[in-house]
């Protein structure tokens, strides 16, 4: 039990240590997904002035909604900052190491092994970064995760 707090301290201490200073400044996708979530959350439009939108067009293609659509609430709630623009990845890939602790036990039945699992993706240098930028990629891992570990609890429930 002791290894799932450790696990979890350093997972988080590696995330949110210095989270506004590393990377120093938001890339312009993240700045996109950012107004993007500012202007939905304050209008329900988007940029372009698009009711509630599917698809967010940024320079001459489309992203994901998602992100944005995590994100609008914090920023009504906290600001529109650098922080709070970084939250639902950072939690995203929280959540993602824990999920992914679970689907190992789940298809191991070795806690031992769960608990390597987790603790390599806590500190693995590349989820690291990932986690702390505002990347759609980082909560898609995450909803995959989730994904994979309800679909394996279906099929121990007899689904």
């Amino acid at each position: 039990m002791r290894y799932i707090f450790l696990i979890a301290f350093i997972a988080l201490f590696t995330r949110l240590f210095w989270i506004a200073k590393v990377p120093p400044h938001l890339s312009n996708d993240e700045i996109s997904i950012a107004y993007d979530a500012y202007s939905v959350a304050n209008s329900g439009k988007d940029e372009h002035g698009k009711s509630w939108p599917l698809l967010f067009e940024s320079h001459g293609t489309y992203k994901g909604p998602v992100y944005a659509y995590l994100l609008a609430p914090l920023v009504k709630i906290f600001g529109n900052s650098e922080v709070t623009v970084r939250i639902p990845s950072l939690l995203s890939g929280f959540l993602t190491i824990w999920l992914i602790g679970l689907i190992t036990f789940e298809l191991t039945k070795n806690i031992k092994t769960a608990y390597w699992a987790a603790g390599i993706l806590a500190v693995s240098p590349y989820h690291i970064i990932v986690s702390r930028m505002a990347l759609e990629t980082n909560v898609a891992l995450f909803f995959l995760s989730l994904g994979i570990y309800l679909l394996l609890q279906n099929k121990k429930l007899g689904g």
